[in-house]
Formats: C-alpha cells, structure tokens, sequence
C-alpha cells in the first residue's frame, strides 16, 4: 500500500457524485481489505504491468534471473532488501514498494 501512498498522496473519493462530502481513500473498506492483501511480490506484478515491461524483460533490466521474478510474483521466494534495491531501479519506484517486514 506504499505504493498508492506514494504514487496518490492527495486522493480523496467523494461519496456519490451528487454529494459534496469527501472520504480518505484509506478509510474505506475496500482499501482497507486490498491493503491487507497485498504482497511485495503482488506489488512487484501491479508495477511490472503497470510499466507494461514482461517478467523477461525485468530480468533484462534488473539482472535477475527469469525464474526468480516468477518466484518473487508468486509469494514462493521472499523479496530481501538488496534484491527490492535492484527491482525498485529497474521499476523506477521506491524500495519501500517492494520489501518490508
């Protein structure tokens, strides 16, 4: 959730289009949920898509053999820190998006 904290500091959502009245996106349930859901390797996915780069080419760009992003994707391998360094270059975001405990 770093993420969207990072990439959407300012989002507010209104409550229905004829309602004047503003929520704190971190305040609804669904954020809430999603939140709880995530993972650094889900969050590796979300920016990988998002950049429209394939695990391939991320491995290209980062160094990291092929196998090993699927593994990081996929929740079987954890991400470390040195490791969340090299994707967060390569992905042009902050570590923090990729690694925490």
């Amino acid at each position: 959730m770093n993420f969207i904290r990072l990439e959407y500091p300012d989002v507010v959502v209104k409550k229905d289009g004829k309602d004047s009245e503003s929520v704190n996106f971190r305040e609804l349930e669904w954020f809430k949920e999603t939140r709880a859901a995530m993972t650094p390797g889900g969050n590796l996915k979300l920016l990988r898509e998002e950049r429209r780069l394939s695990k391939e080419e991320l491995s290209d760009k980062c160094g990291i053999v092929l196998a090993r992003i699927s593994d990081y994707e996929h929740g079987r391998v954890k991400i470390s820190q040195p490791v969340a360094k090299k994707l967060a270059k390569a992905l042009d975001t902050a570590e923090e998006n990729l690694y925490w405990e």
